[in-house]
Order: C-alpha cells, then sequence, then structure tokens
C-alpha cells in the first residue's frame, strides 16, 4: 500500500508557486498524510493538495452539484518529448454546503479523454492498458470554498508524439446534491503540443 498526502486550502488564501517545485509548494502547507493504494508505483504523480497553482478561470467546467473541475498546465509550461507531461487536476467546492467525496487518486477518481485535432484518440501506454484499481476511497470533505488539486504526468497512461496538438478532457465523479448516487463534473479541455 503507498502513501499519499491531501492538503486542503481555501480559495482565498491560494498562492501561485510556479517558481518552486511541486514538492516545495506542497511542504509549505500543513500536510495531512493519508495512506492508499490508489496509485501505481509507476505512475508519477503529486499526492492531492489544495489549490495552489493558478488554475485560468476558462478551464474549470460547468458547475454540476456544486462542484467544478478542471485540467491544466502547471504555470502554462511548455512540454517536450521524453520529459513528463504533468497537468493540474482541481476540484472545488462552489456551493453553500460542505461537499463529502470519495478519494482514491488520479487515475481512479478522474476519466481522461485525450484526443488529437481530427478527434482520434491517444494511444493508452502498455501500463495504462493493464491497469486496474485496487484499493479503497477514502471519505473527505471540502467545505463551502475549498478546493484540491492533483498534479498527474499523462505519460504513464498515453503515448504522446511531437508537434500534434492534443485535446485533454477530465471527468470526475462527484455526489449528487440531492443524495441519490453521482453525478459527472466535466472540465473544458486543455490544449497542448509536445516539442522535440
Amino acid at each position: 500500500m503507498g502513501s499519499g498526502a491531501q492538503v486542503k486550502m481555501t480559495f482565498g488564501t491560494a498562492e501561485r508557486a510556479c517558481s518552486r517545485t511541486y514538492a516545495l509548494a506542497l511542504a509549505s502547507v500543513t500536510l495531512v498524510l493519508l495512506a492508499h493504494a490508489a496509485t501505481p508505483s509507476r505512475a508519477r504523480q503529486i499526492p492531492q493538495g489544495p489549490i495552489r497553482y493558478g488554475v485560468s478561470e476558462g478551464a474549470w467546467g460547468e458547475v454540476v452539484s456544486g462542484v467544478q473541475v478542471a485540467v491544466d498546465s502547471p504555470c502554462r509550461q511548455d512540454y517536450r518529448i521524453g520529459a513528463p507531461v504533468e497537468v493540474v487536476l482541481s476540484m472545488r467546492n462552489v456551493s453553500e454546503q460542505p461537499l463529502h467525496y470519495g478519494y482514491g487518486g488520479p487515475l481512479y477518481d478522474y476519466r481522461f479523454e485525450v484526443v488529437d485535432s481530427h478527434g482520434i484518440p491517444a494511444e493508452p501506454t502498455e501500463f495504462f492498458k493493464g491497469y486496474s484499481f485496487v484499493g479503497s476511497r477514502f471519505g473527505e470533505e471540502l467545505l463551502p470554498g475549498e478546493g484540491v488539486q492533483d498534479v498527474f504526468d499523462l505519460t504513464q497512461i498515453y503515448v504522446l508524439e511531437a508537434n500534434i496538438d492534443y485535446s485533454v478532457v477530465v471527468t470526475r465523479r462527484v455526489p449528487n446534491t440531492n443524495g441519490t448516487g453521482e453525478v459527472q463534473a466535466t472540465s473544458r479541455p486543455l490544449h497542448l503540443i509536445l516539442a522535440w
């Protein structure tokens, strides 16, 4: 069983951390350690933490059951072949009620859609073709105005080629406000092109 860390912070106190490494940015706030088995050993990620990386307002999807999700590029970084293609996965509670949700890690919590400009899906990696989630989702709470983020490397699950305009959309299951099951909250597309 691997370990992960979760930190929560309200939007009003969020800071941009572009000039710092991800580890230093997360270490600058109090960590609440959680044990979970959601992240396979080969999948590189920064565990769930607060809204620390600037997310453009245009990245947030429609409000669903008081929740919005987004996928964005940390600090609008340039992506290159052979290097990690890290994206920031964000969820925020924009309702007036606490949100109780399950956390199992990015590969369990989010569904990824990566397609080129012709709508052709990116090829999954061998690791992702054989991946299945084994473990538990931990019960978490987001108060009104709070948000959480994961940083995840797309090259762990997709084979991405140079000079192709990819569109990345993520969907996350969130509790239905009427108490009947879950609904899907979807981000707006993130466009990225890898250079040599």
